[in-house]
């Protein structure tokens, strides 16, 4: 299909993030055919999890206010553990007895998924027919055809065509792919002011054969230099696949430190030169056991993915990021086929449980476009 224009798909979905897969297996539940075009060489987009199962994008949820997390989560089989917050907490000052839950950006209640994001990705991933989706294509036109429908063309120079068309990528992704007709200027206005979920941020998670912090008495949460810190994962208590300090830390600043440390693009494993300085930060906080011991890190800095962080530089904004999150002109859909879909379209704070929900949202609007089409065409060959 790739090398041909032949229109024989029913929809194309861009991007391959919890969106877009949602999105894509909801669509073939109703026996439409899809292909989902996806830039990067993994799946899973902000949904991106070390090969141990720890979160290096999104990482929690909270019950029982997100249902749908929970719902998809139980349906496909996947076990929730708690972010455990309890214990001793490092500051640059000394022990606190206590306190992770006003410091961990979780805050209480949290709980995350065993294996992590990434393995609720990769089990609606596992839904979807063979072939559904194509790595390593990033969508740069998307055209109406003059008989209906939507012609598109990657970077590759591949084509594919289809009835509909999801795109299911961060707003400021969207509005710098070229479509024939262009969208209402005020759309891409809006798009192009809409900061991406966690754009500025990066993650850095460190591993280890024990979770000694427990060992110890600690929580996990320590506030150093460059990062805040938690409990990533626990193998021996929450029969995770790891132990695991996690980590993040904001703005562009710090995340283009540490997008100066090489990772690997699929696994996320650090360079040697971000580990000696890990290494360091951690066995100041904890003691020498956090050097001694420590296994691998890895990271992301989604400023630095461009498959994220979108073209350019964000405009310097006052409100809340997430304040325009749900904008109708974020969710307009197009009338010659295209819809839009990710976490931004939502009102719900960016998190996982948004891009669920506009993945839901997208299948309804390109089934309900098919079936307008077809009785349009029905009634035309009847006249």
């Amino acid at each position: 299909m790739a090398t041909t224009a032949a229109s024989a798909t029913d929809v194309i979905v861009v991007g391959a993030g919890i969106s877009g897969l949602v999105a894509a297996w909801k669509l073939q539940t109703q026996g439409l055919s899809v292909v989902i075009l996806e830039g990067r060489a993994r799946i899973g987009g902000r949904c991106f999890s070390t090969p141990e199962g720890v979160d290096l994008g999104a990482s929690w949820t909270w019950p029982p206010h997100e249902r749908r997390v929970m719902e998809l989560a139980n349906q496909l089989q996947l076990e929730f553990v708690p972010q455990r917050l309890d214990g001793g907490v490092r500051l640059p000052g000394g022990r606190a007895p206590g306190g992770g839950e006003r410091l961990a950006p979780c805050g209480p209640d949290a709980v995350r998924i065993n294996g992590g994001y990434g393995a609720l990705a990769r089990a609606i991933h596992g839904k979807l027919l063979r072939d559904t989706v194509h790595l390593g294509e990033t969508v740069k036109d998307v055209e109406s055809l003059a008989g209906g429908g939507v012609h598109v063309r990657t970077s590759n120079g591949a084509v594919y065509e289809g009835a509909h068309i999801v795109i299911a990528v961060p707003p400021r992704l969207a509005a710098a792919m070229n479509f024939s007709p262009p969208l209402p200027d005020e759309q891409v206005e809006r798009m192009n002011a809409t900061a991406t979920w966690a754009g500025d941020w990066a993650k850095v998670v460190a591993t280890y054969p024990s979770p000694f912090w427990r060992e110890q008495g600690d929580s996990g949460v320590a506030q150093l230099p460059s990062l805040v810190t938690w409990e990533g994962a626990d193998a021996p208590e929450l029969g995770e696949l790891t132990n695991a300090i996690a980590g993040v830390t904001f703005g562009a600043r710090a995340c283009g430190k540490l997008a100066e440390h090489a990772s690997d693009n699929v696994t996320g494993l650090s360079a040697d030169s971000l580990r000696v300085s890990v290494a360091r930060e951690l066995a100041a906080a904890f003691g020498p056991i956090a050097s001694e011991q420590l296994d691998k890190v890895y990271h992301a800095s989604w400023m630095a993915e461009p498959l994220t962080y979108g073209p350019g530089k964000y405009a310097e904004r006052q409100e809340d990021p997430r304040a325009t999150y749900g904008h109708k002109l974020l969710r307009q859909s197009a009338s010659w086929g295209v819809s839009f879909a990710g976490t931004e379209t939502e009102s719900a704070s960016g998190h996982v449980e948004g891009a669920i929900a506009s993945g839901e949202r997208a299948a309804r609007e390109a089934a309900e476009g098919l079936l307008l089409s077809l009785r349009k065409n029905n009634t035309a060959k009847t006249l």
